[in-house]
């Protein structure tokens, strides 16, 4: 009898030209989340059952070759189980030669560090949730600390792969005073990339049953001389 595989991907969206900058891509999605963040619209994912092996995801990616030149890994929180099992099945996204960008929330410093230090990264994204005082109102979870956010920060500032932070703006969560002391706390830590103010997208799975703001605040107050500040869907 065969060993049943293990399943981690929740599903597979063949092609993309919005996940990975300046590249053609797809995006794996992985299963499973510690957090539960208001605005998340990914609630599918981050609750649901996996359906895919990396073995069924091997086999999409070897008809992708020389179709596609990179690989998103995203969830749900693709570090969430990492384990050896999964730095192989990225080893082998590699030495297929797709390029690998990472979308991670950053708790799991550990993976990062191992995946690093194996070179299988080409570009991060990492979302930094909020400021300290709300880091556990806007992820749900009193588990994770702000400071295992940062630990992954500063492992990505003192590293060369290359990486944009990220966050999600509702008004109901961050005001502008809120995102400010996140540009200033980047600029402390002497950050000096992209900064990417993300735009709430309404659905009606988030988490936290989040509708638009008709009186949203002017997020292009927010300053900096520093960062690279870029404003998606606003």
């Amino acid at each position: 009898m065969k060993p049943v595989l293990k399943k981690h991907i929740y599903n597979l969206t063949p092609f993309t030209l919005l996940d990975f900058p300046g590249k053609v891509a797809c995006v794996v999605w992985f299963s499973g989340c510690g957090m539960r963040c208001g605005y998340c619209y990914n609630t599918e994912i981050v609750t649901g059952h996996a359906n895919y092996t990396y073995e069924d995801a091997l086999k999409f990616l070897q008809t992708r070759k020389g179709l596609l030149q990179g690989v998103v890994l995203c969830g749900g929180e693709p570090l969430f189980s990492f384990d050896d099992e999964m730095l192989h099945f990225i080893k082998e996204i590699k030495e297929m030669g797709f390029l690998v960008k990472l979308d991670t929330n950053g708790v799991n410093f550990k993976a990062l560090q191992r995946l690093l230090d194996e070179k299988v990264l080409d570009f991060i994204a990492l979302d930094f949730k909020a400021p300290k005082n709300k880091f556990q109102l806007v992820t749900k979870n009193k588990t994770y600390s702000y400071k295992l956010f940062l630990n992954s920060l500063k492992i990505l500032i003192k590293h060369d792969t290359k990486f944009e932070v990220r966050t999600t703006v509702h008004q109901d969560l961050l005001g502008l005073d809120d995102i400010q002391n996140m540009v200033d706390v980047l600029e402390s830590l002497n950050y000096r990339g992209d900064y990417c103010l993300q735009n709430f997208v309404e659905s009606e799975k988030n988490f936290q049953n989040l509708t638009k703001r008709h009186d949203s605040f002017d997020i292009k107050k927010i300053t900096s001389e520093n960062l690279n500040i870029l404003y998606r869907n606003f």
